[in-house]
């Protein structure tokens, strides 16, 4: 046992070696960063830093973790570091593909697996017909087998009797003298013998009494367990069913609080817009009154410098007209400008409610996601647990059938023995009867040949004596055989009496049997009320969740399109404004500038967001966000990808600069240098492509914040053969404007 249990232990530590062995990568790191313990894997973020790591300095990764975060050995600490701060060789590719391969193996087999399982679900009977048609052809093979053994031996008992009859016929006709004493010595034993088997069946009868009260005591006992097991699970269930009820109460009663809350910010909502329209009504009216009388009373002051000063009006006229027009285009912007603030405040507005809508609605789904998880698990409990029901089924109804064999072979042995003893006695009534004749005959010669050897003098008297002697034997051999046909008699009246009581106690196990099969039937039958009870309580639940979930999607539906109609309104009123505005101006000063439409063309595409992808994968609860190529400069399109809690982000341009690789010694970047003088550098980690400049890098939430803190001063590419720096930046603000597409 020690020497096991040091091989053992040895043989552990061989494996755990081996294992260090397999991962053991030695690399540098690519930038100055951090080594941190532990990963927040809801946003994929690492947390809690425990050391600082400079560029160039080597370390050992020992394990991949997914999502491009590597657990590495630094000097006497080990911690997380993402892919970005370690130079990418190729034992480091090959465990990225190696974990990716084994992620995409252990989801097919988890797929896999739920397919199987769905499958058994809704294909169940189908499946029990054909493992009970198959233990039905087991059993047949089996009977077959047994039937076939039993003809064999049936004959080979018929040869062996045969056999022995010739034995015996052969011993008769050699030992004629020895007949009677061994006939009378077999009289003996055999009825020696019926009186063992007459205990024999007296004890078999006995014993077979105690095992139907052991078997009764035991079914009993059984039926007190199962009704005590259904009336446990019955208490589940009805658990289950009020934690059910308790639980989509809260959920009515939350829906309705959250109703009332969204009814409320939308009156809110209402009233403030109500108070910013009559506010923006008030002001401009203000400043129109405003307006005219600083017109009427510069006009005053006009005509009476006018009249003051003849020789300097022109020159004064045109200062005081260059003045007006500077102070109307600071009042013109400061209007513009508070437009602007009140859009941005209804934009922040209406992105708010748009995120609460979408929160909401991602909620919703997640309830009922996790909903529908339950009843899936519930399936499959109650699959797995009717398959141990059909299983301990099918073993009770395999113990009855053998059980019934073992009778039927019983009852057949029996048959077989009766059968036996039938054929004995006839066959010992027919050797009596041939004995009978031979002894007669014998006796007929003996008395003839006395009768040739003796006197004529003494025949009468010698025949008076044979025929005495043989009226003496043949009483004596009448009552021998009239012993024996009573004996046989007697056998064949308790061997039928056995018979009697062995159907009576058979139809009595029939109708114990009878009964508890219709007793099982009645609690199936019971048992399947009760899950019919439960599947409509849960598709009434269901069907109660689908209809809120659609009521809150019809009122975020209904909310959304009353903001969309008093954005355009809004909008109309708006543009009515402004062209009143424009077309009092133009009457005005129409040597003005007409109203740039190409600036709210252009404030449109920057609120939008353009996708390529926006879908969700159901494989694997993930998603799916990819934004169209925007065009940065005349060389540069990019574009923004995310799937799950992992972003990335394309740097397309059609320029010369080799192959994008991700090797260490030849490693591509992409360097984006904002206005505010902060760099973000981004690191390709998709493999190598050598046709245009194809860059896919990691974008973390640290980088996104940065990003948009500040417009786009220049962007560096670089490839294994170059690299070009842009200035002539024609969209600085995309970060700033698309980053919230993706968030």
């Amino acid at each position: 046992m020690v020497k096991n249990l040091c091989f053992y232990l040895l043989f552990l530590m061989l494996c755990s070696n081996l294992h260090g062995q397999e991962v053991n990568i030695s690399t540098r790191f690519s930038q100055d960063g951090t080594l941190y313990k532990s990963i927040d894997e809801h946003v994929n973020e690492l947390t809690q830093p425990i050391a600082d790591f400079k560029e160039n300095q080597k370390c050992i990764v020992i394990d991949y973790l997914g999502n491009d975060n590597y657990k590495v050995k630094y000097k006497d600490w080990i911690g997380l570091v993402i892919i970005d701060d370690l130079v990418v060789n190729d034992a480091l590719e090959d465990l990225y593909y190696d974990y990716q391969d084994k992620e995409r193996e252990r989801r097919r087999k988890e797929e896999e697996a739920r397919k199987q399982r769905i499958y058994e679900i809704v294909n169940k009977e189908k499946i029990e017909e054909e493992r009970r048609l198959k233990e039905q052809r087991r059993l047949d093979s089996i009977a077959k087998a047994e039937e076939a053994e039993r003809k064999r031996i049936a004959y080979e008992k018929e040869e062996a009797r045969k056999r022995e009859e010739a034995l015996r016929e052969q011993r008769r006709l050699d030992s004629i003298a020895k007949a009677e004493e061994a006939e009378r010595k077999r009289i003996a034993y055999e009825q020696e013998q019926a009186r063992k088997r007459e205990e024999a069946l007296r004890e078999q009868r006995r014993l077979d009494s105690i095992a139907k009260a052991e078997e009764a005591e035991r079914k009993r006992i059984a039926y007190e367990k199962e009704q005590a097991r259904k009336r446990e699970e019955a208490l589940r269930e009805q658990r289950r069913l009020d934690s059910i009820a308790k639980a989509a109460e809260a959920e009515r009663k939350r829906i309705a609080y959250e109703q009332e809350q969204a009814r409320k910010r939308e009156e809110a909502l209402r009233e403030q817009r109500r108070l910013d329209s009559i506010a923006k009504a008030a002001e401009a009216e203000r400043q129109r009154i405003t307006y005219e009388k600083e017109q009427a009373r510069k006009r005053e002051e006009a005509l009476r410098e006018q009249r003051r000063l003849d020789s300097i009006a022109k020159a004064e006229e045109a200062e005081r007209k260059r003045i007006a027009y500077e102070k109307e285009q600071v009042r013109k912007r400061e209007e513009a400008l508070r437009e602007q603030r009140r859009l941005d405040s209804i934009a922040k507005a209406a992105e708010a409610e748009r995120k609460r809508i979408a929160y909401e609605q991602e909620q919703a789904r997640k309830r009922e996601e996790a909903l529908r998880e339950q009843r899936r698990l519930d399936s499959i409990t109650k699959a797995e647990e009717a398959e141990r029901k059909r299983i301990a089924y099918e073993k009770e109804q395999a113990r009855k059938r053998e059980e019934a064999l073992r009778e039927q072979h019983r009852l057949d042995s029996i048959a077989k023995a009766a059968e036996a003893e039938r054929k004995r006695i006839a066959y010992e009534k027919e050797q009596a009867r041939k004995r009978e004749e031979a002894l007669r005959e014998q006796r007929r010669l003996d008395s003839i040949a006395k009768v040739e050897e003796a006197a004529q003098r003494a025949a009468a008297l010698y025949l008076k004596r044979k025929q005495d002697s043989i009226a003496k034997i043949q009483e004596i051999e009448r009552k021998r055989i009239l012993q024996e046909q009573e004996e046989a008699r007697k056998r064949e009246a308790a061997l039928r009496e056995q018979r009697r009581l062995d159907s009576i106690a058979k139809a009595e196990e029939a109708e114990q049997k009878r009964i508890a099969y219709e007793q099982e039937q009645a609690r199936k039958q019971e048992e399947t009320l009760r899950e019919q009870h439960r599947l409509d309580s849960i598709a009434k639940a269901k069907e109660a969740e689908r209809k809120r979930i659609a009521y809150v999607q019809q009122q975020a539906r209904k909310r959304e399109e009353a903001l969309r109609e008093q954005r355009r309104l809004d909008s109309i009123a708006k543009a009515k404004e402004a062209e009143r505005q424009r077309i009092a101006l133009e009457k005005e000063k129409p040597e003005e500038k007409k109203f740039d439409l190409k600036a709210l063309e252009r404030q449109k595409f920057r609120r939008t967001c353009h996708y390529a992808m926006n879908e969700f994968d159901h494989l694997y609860q993930e998603k799916v966000v990819l934004t169209k190529a925007y065009t940065i400069s005349k060389n540069l399109t990019i574009e923004l990808y995310k799937k799950g809690n992992k972003v990335d982000i394309f740097f397309n341009s059609p320029l010369d600069l080799g192959c994008v690789s991700g090797y260490s010694n030849k490693k591509s970047h992409v360097r984006v240098e904002l206005e505010s003088n902060e760099v973000i550098t981004f690191y390709h980690t998709y493999g190598t492509n050598c046709s245009d400049f194809e860059f896919k890098g990691k974008l973390s939430q640290q980088q996104m914040a940065s990003l948009k803190k500040s417009n786009i001063k220049s962007i560096t590419l670089k490839g294994t053969e170059g690299s070009k720096l842009i200035t002539d930046i024609d969209y600085k603000e995309f970060f700033i404007d698309k980053l919230k597409c993706i968030e």
